[in-house]
């Protein structure tokens, strides 16, 4: 890993996508960022069949024309890796590179991050694109960074070589197949087994231990994934750019947020929230239509998500970090989203919350409200009829904030006097077997939500008191330092701590007899 980046100022902007206007508007795009006061593009992650229509066609010039634009005009750019989704070629020559979401069952053409990224076919493809990309603009004075993939971890992944793999991780970690059904306690409905072959697929396991196991597989996997193209990448970029990822903090089942990050220079987040009223404090009620729309973040609402989002950010890597994606108008995929444009002001309060905690750059999602695809109704700076609207005129606001006085907000490092533990290994075993119920069509079934409302409740009883959170990952607690640890954070709270290990309760301990 290299050292991190050190940003000159707080970048504010938007993903561009010049590639999905069905008119040439180009000019009258940075016309409207340059008025806008943007300082940063987030461009080109979603389009490998734009960059290879054909197998081993390229076509890479395209976004010359948008990285000539923003460099006139001063604007840096981030070029994102298109390896999340893709080319319907691939699927069609490669079928096996088809994640499956249960044992035998391929998940069908026609969404994104429908791929199994472990498979060395698609390996094989994705090194290919990726080194065409990079080669061909790394030196365009433009590019500042770079982002590999796209909110990764998406699919628990259930191909043939991922199980495969899996058992050779339990060879690794236990050793003996009787060590195994010890530790396991596979003597429980005769689950035991005599070989490794005998070990059945995930699909209808109800033993915990290896469910935690296969939870901590998939996100082995993915940290593996995007480490491996950061690698790519390190090799090839200038040492002033930075590479890091996009990562949904919330709802990506195949992912370890403190592990995802390690081999990467910054980490980029994206934050969503309900606007309107979904920012009312105290809140009470999430609307109708965001609790029927799925999203895990669309169903928690109040300032107090949006804060909590930030410091899972800041505590990926204790560090500052991106907003590569926020909400910028509507944000949910049915039109009914078009009912909640945020108020006058809101935008300008989650924007200046989110630097507050420590965020180096914020970008919207997105530029323009698009015009066809699963995601037309979820609105951009610039809506359908491509007019400054009250949304651009926000947008303009913030940037000429951030342009005027910049030496005040760049990274911000948040000292609060609560720290708390966030653990997904403790979210995984409570999904597996929630603790907490919940009540569907009137019969109560377990909630795998539960650790969620465990953590947010300790989260909004210290928000509602006032009171500043820094969150900490297990693996970032360290015993020699409990003392420092204290006065900087006199309050420790640890809820929902379900899958212990030893050397955090000793830091517990010790915090304990020492506080």
């Amino acid at each position: 890993m290299s050292s991190r980046p050190k940003f000159m100022k707080t970048l504010y902007g938007a993903c561009y996508y010049n590639e999905y206007h069905p008119i040439d508007r180009l000019d009258e795009d940075f016309r409207d960022m340059r008025d806008g006061n943007l300082s940063v593009l987030r461009v080109g992650e979603s389009v490998w069949s734009t960059w290879e229509p054909v197998e081993g066609e390229f076509n890479l010039e395209w976004l010359l024309p948008v990285l000539d634009s923003a460099y006139r005009d001063s604007i840096s750019v981030i070029i994102g890796m298109p390896t999340y989704a893709i080319p319907n070629w691939l699927r069609i020559k490669h079928p096996e590179v088809m994640a499956h979401r249960n044992t035998g069952s391929p998940i069908h053409y026609g969404h994104r991050q429908n791929m199994d990224y472990s498979n060395p076919v698609f390996r094989k493809y994705a090194e290919r694109i990726i080194k065409k990309i990079v080669e061909r603009y790394k030196d365009h004075p433009a590019i500042i960074g770079w982002q590999v993939d796209n909110e990764p971890g998406t699919e628990i992944l259930h191909n043939p070589g991922v199980f495969k793999g899996f058992k050779e991780e339990l060879k690794r970690k236990y050793g003996t197949v009787e060590n195994l059904n010890k530790k396991w306690g596979l003597v429980y409905w005769s689950h035991s087994i005599s070989e490794w072959d005998e070990l059945w697929v995930p699909d209808g396991n109800t033993n915990n231990a290896y469910d935690l196991e296969w939870r901590r597989y998939q996100a082995k996997l993915t940290e593996e994934y995007i480490s491996w193209q950061a690698d790519i990448l390190r090799k090839i970029v200038s040492d002033k750019h930075f590479i890091m990822t996009c990562v949904a903090i919330l709802d990506r089942p195949g992912q370890d947020i403190y592990t995802v990050a390690k081999n990467l220079d910054s980490i980029g987040v994206n934050v969503y929230y309900p606007t309107q009223d979904g920012l009312t404090h105290p809140y009470s009620k999430v609307p109708e239509e965001y609790e029927i729309s799925g999203p895990v973040w669309m169903t928690m609402a109040g300032p107090s998500q949006v804060f909590k989002q930030v410091d899972l950010a800041y505590s990926m890597l204790q560090d500052n970090f991106l907003v590569t994606e926020t909400t910028a108008t509507s944000t949910v995929h049915v039109n009914t989203a078009g009912l909640f444009p945020p108020y006058p002001g809101q935008l300008k309060q989650v924007a200046l919350a989110m630097i507050s905690r420590g965020a180096n750059m914020i970008e919207y999602w997105h530029w323009h409200t698009l015009h066809y695809g699963a995601e037309m109704y979820w609105g951009g700076i610039l809506g359908h009829n491509y007019e400054r609207g009250r949304t651009y005129g926000a947008f303009q606001e913030i940037g000429k904030i951030l342009k005027d006085q910049n030496d005040l907000f760049q990274d911000l490092k948040p000292h609060s006097p609560v720290a708390l533990i966030y653990s997904p290994e403790s979210k995984w075993a409570m999904e597996f077997q929630p603790l907490l119920r919940k009540n569907i069509n009137g019969l109560h079934a377990g909630d795998p939500k539960t650790y969620d409302r465990i953590f947010n409740s300790f989260y909004e009883m210290f928000f509602d008191a006032d009171l500043g959170i820094n969150i900490y990952g297990i693996h970032q607690l360290e015993i020699n330092e409990v003392k420092n640890f204290i006065k900087k954070h006199p309050i420790l709270c640890v809820p929902g701590y379900f899958v212990a290990e030893d050397k955090a309760l000793e830091f517990f301990d010790l915090y304990a007899k020492n506080g």
